[in-house]
């Protein structure tokens, strides 16, 4: 099948631009798709000065307690297997190209081109499908590499000409992404973009477990010296956050990004989270945002 008459079962998603990019989503909308009944928590979603949004325990807990376990009811429908699933279902030779991706670019990335570019179209798609989680994810990134500050490529601004090349370097690298797999006349770069910096800064990435956005695990914080971490059960395909040591009610539940965040690069953090060792990036413009 060709690619254009691949791409005609993909929705022409320009109209939506105005839709994403308008009013951020707020603190209460965030929390519109939550469903109680499926998921196990001792964590609620608090607000934090200087953070923005994390966890916070609802009651005291141990080391070795479960903090929150979501099943795969509520997580699956995010993961890279449901969207190359549903992508080859409705545009075969997308995923062609996209596969196509591993063999011609490459960049710092924790694993192939085509994997988080099929799963960033997968969440844009979501989003005009009117997902409730999707549409409750920020809609403005802290990330320098997908902020809208830097829409007409002059990265002058940035504190570091190393940062600011590396932003570049990152920007053509998906700009490229966008046009090899043919989504100029359907997806604008911007959404695209959106898609990309959301599931980097946000997806779950571990060993031996799903590549996923995980709902309400993904406002958990970063911090070096984590109180909790991430686990996978395969018994029951259930991410959960456990405690690493005694965690008072009232604090934050912190987890370790991990080395993965900086792919090699000194500037990992920077670019997927928008702050380094634990320092946010343009920290009054976040919280106005925020």
């Amino acid at each position: 099948m060709a690619l254009r008459s691949s791409l005609e079962r993909i929705p022409n998603l320009r109209p939506l631009s105005a839709m994403l990019f308008g009013a951020p989503s707020s603190s209460s909308s965030s929390l519109t798709w939550d469903r109680k009944d499926e998921y196990r928590a001792a964590v609620e979603v608090a607000s934090f000065d200087g953070m923005g949004h994390g966890l916070r325990t609802t009651c005291e807990a141990n080391a070795g307690d479960v903090l929150l376990s979501v099943p795969a009811s509520l997580w699956e429908r995010y993961s890279a297997h449901t969207a190359r699933t549903k992508l080859e279902k409705d545009a075969p030779a997308l995923i062609e190209r996209a596969d196509a991706l591993d063999e011609r670019v490459g960049l710092d990335l924790d694993s192939g081109a085509s994997q988080h570019a099929l799963l960033a179209l997968h969440i844009v798609l979501s989003f005009c499908a009117g997902d409730a989680y999707v549409r409750s994810l920020p809609r403005v990134l802290h990330s320098p590499t997908f902020s809208r500050d830097y829409a007409d490529g002059d990265y002058s601004s940035l504190p570091s000409a190393p940062l600011a090349d590396a932003v570049k370097a990152r920007v053509d690298f998906f700009t490229r992404v966008h046009a090899e797999m043919g989504l100029a006349n359907s997806v604008p770069f911007p959404l695209f973009a959106w898609g990309c910096g959301t599931i980097l800064s946000r997806a779950v990435r571990m060993k031996d477990a799903p590549y996923t956005l995980v709902p309400l695990l993904d406002f958990a914080n970063h911090n070096s010296n984590p109180n909790a971490e991430l686990k996978f059960s395969d018994e029951d395909r259930s991410f959960m956050l456990v405690a690493k040591a005694h965690v008072g009610k009232g604090e934050q539940a912190f987890i370790d990004y991990g080395s993965n965040a900086n792919g090699g690069n000194p500037l990992g953090f920077l670019l997927k989270y928008g702050f380094e060792n634990n320092i946010k990036y343009g920290d009054q413009r976040q919280q106005q945002w925020e």
